[in-house]
């Protein structure tokens, strides 16, 4: 087995999921994220810079994109009611489990509860910490024990794990699905071996 499909295998492992992808950094795994040509997304107004210049690069036709305010759950829930009534597709809703900003914490259990109500899919960024101090598990996610509620994961290794490389985790069908359409991915070199 060679060693990226090895630290692959271990990241799904670290984050409970069936299957993860190896990008050369957190933005481009960031940008590599696509759903649906008509997927709408949802981003928090304080996010990160790589999900928000993924949103600014998509036509408008590919996406609707609107920005929930920071940590305001009603403003999101109103935002998700309005999308279901319009569309039947796929939202997808895209949250920082920590802000390294300024760090806030995210309620990921009241954004998961909404992505329920609302047939959503919920992203977690979770690259500025893994693990909180005295909190077990990997990141915000294990920390709030969110076990296999979060359909996408996203990180990057250069901050926690001090190396090169970002990472998407997800579902089976969703890495496969990126390991022939995530653009980032399919026209960039690997990242370097030890």
């Amino acid at each position: 087995m060679t060693l990226h499909l090895e630290l692959e295998e271990r990241l799904a492992r670290f984050k409970s999921t069936e299957a993860a992808l190896v990008f050369q950094s957190g933005y481009t795994a960031n940008v590599g994220v696509v759903l649906d040509p008509h997927a709408g997304r949802r981003s928090h107004r304080l996010g990160r810079a790589e999900p928000c210049q993924h949103h600014r690069r998509l036509p408008p036709v590919q996406a609707d994109r609107t920005i929930y305010r920071h940590l305001d759950y009603d403003h999101l829930n109103q935002i998700l009611k309005t999308a279901r009534a319009k569309t039947t597709g796929k939202i997808l809703v895209v949250a920082d489990g920590v802000f390294s900003m300024d760090g806030d914490v995210s309620d990921l259990k009241a954004i998961r509860a909404l992505c329920r109500e609302y047939d959503a899919i919920p992203m977690v960024d979770d690259a500025p910490r893994h693990r909180r101090p005295r909190e077990r598990g990997p990141g915000q996610r294990g920390s709030l024990r969110l076990k296999d509620d979060w359909d996408i994961q996203i990180g990057t290794m250069s901050k926690a794990f001090g190396v090169m490389g970002g990472y998407v985790c997800a579902p089976r069908p969703l890495i496969d699905f990126y390991i022939h359409k995530a653009r980032p991915f399919l026209f960039s070199s690997r990242t370097p071996r030890p």
